[in-house]
C-alpha cells in the first residue's frame, strides 16, 4: 500500500466519521435527559418513602443555577445529585412547585405539601417530571 492509498483511506474514514457523528449525538442526549428524569423521579419517590417510614418530614430542593437536586435531611449525609455533571450533563433544570417554589416538602406521612413539575433539558431534548399534590404520584413525561 502506497502513501497515497493510505492518505485516501484516512480521508474517506474521516468523511464517514464526520457524517456519522451527529447521528450518535441525538440518541445520547435523549438518553441523558431520560436518565436525569428517572433520577429526579426516584428522588421524589425516595423522599416520600423515607418520610413515611421514619415519620420525619423531608424536602427535595432543585437548584437551577447549580443544576442539582437534594433531599434533606439526607440519610448518611448523601451529597446533592449534580445533574449538570456526567452522566447526566443537563443543560438546564427548572422546578415549579406550589406557587413557583423550587423545593417540595413531604409530611410525616409521605404526602407532598404541594404538586409541581421539574423540567429537564439536554439540548433540544426535554423531559418533565410531575408530582400530583393530592396523591403524591410521580410521573415522567
Amino acid at each position: 500500500m502506497s502513501l497515497i492509498e493510505l492518505a485516501m483511506v484516512a480521508a474517506i474514514t474521516s468523511i464517514i466519521a464526520a457524517i456519522a457523528l451527529p447521528a450518535f449525538a441525538q440518541p445520547t442526549a435523549r438518553q441523558r435527559v431520560a436518565l436525569s428524569a428517572q433520577r429526579v423521579a426516584s428522588d421524589l419517590r425516595y423522599a416520600a418513602a423515607v418520610s413515611r417510614a421514619t415519620g420525619t418530614a423531608r424536602t427535595v430542593t432543585v437548584d437551577a443555577t447549580n443544576r442539582t437536586i437534594d433531599v434533606t435531611p439526607s440519610i448518611g449525609n448523601a451529597p446533592p445529585a449534580r445533574l449538570g455533571d456526567w452522566p447526566f450533563q443537563l443543560t438546564s433544570v427548572n422546578a415549579s412547585f406550589g406557587g413557583g417554589a423550587t423545593s417540595i416538602s413531604f409530611d410525616i406521612w409521605g404526602q407532598p405539601l404541594a404538586g409541581g413539575t421539574v423540567t429537564l433539558r439536554v439540548g433540544s431534548n426535554v423531559r418533565v417530571v410531575s408530582i400530583d399534590g393530592a396523591t403524591g404520584e410521580v410521573a415522567v413525561q
